[in-house]
């Protein structure tokens, strides 16, 4: 198998991601951590099914789009003494200023990748809609989701 062969065998799924904010505010140094708890806490609102909301009680774990892209466990690695299984996503080209002033636009990149992944694409797009209901970092910035493209 050649090179070429790999690279049209996986499915890479890129967008941008824009907020618009809604007040002037300010966001923290790590803005990464900021937008990936923001986004997995507003991931599992959006996709999970299950009352008690544990991934690791979970009957339906196997087809859930929250456990499968943002909290996949892998038991075979974590009993070898690895607690870290990559996640099929990442988050890139986050805002390099602090300082958000009110109407400006702020864009985040995101990648998804796996054919199989593709199937929770829905799930992705109502979350990256809802992550406007949280206030993002200390001084609370409301940011309002504005639009989403191909990239």
């Amino acid at each position: 198998m050649q090179v070429q062969d790999l690279k049209s065998n996986l499915s890479i799924f890129k967008w941008e991601i824009q907020f618009k904010a809604i007040e002037s505010g300010k966001l923290p140094t790590f803005k990464g951590s900021l937008f990936r708890g923001v986004f997995g806490m507003t991931f599992k609102k959006v996709s999970c099914s299950m009352y008690h909301g544990i991934c690791s009680k979970c009957t339906i774990s196997e087809n859930c789009a929250y456990f499968n892209i943002f909290d996949l466990e892998n038991a075979e690695v974590k009993n070898q003494g690895k607690f870290y299984t990559p996640r099929p996503y990442t988050l890139r080209d986050l805002p390099s200023r602090n300082r958000i002033h009110e109407g400006e636009l702020i864009s985040i990149g995101f990648t998804l990748l796996g054919e199989s992944n593709k199937q929770f694409i829905p799930y992705l797009f109502a979350t990256f809609n809802n992550m406007e209901t949280y206030k993002y970092g200390k001084n609370e910035l409301s940011l309002k989701f504005d639009n989403i493209t191909d990239h």
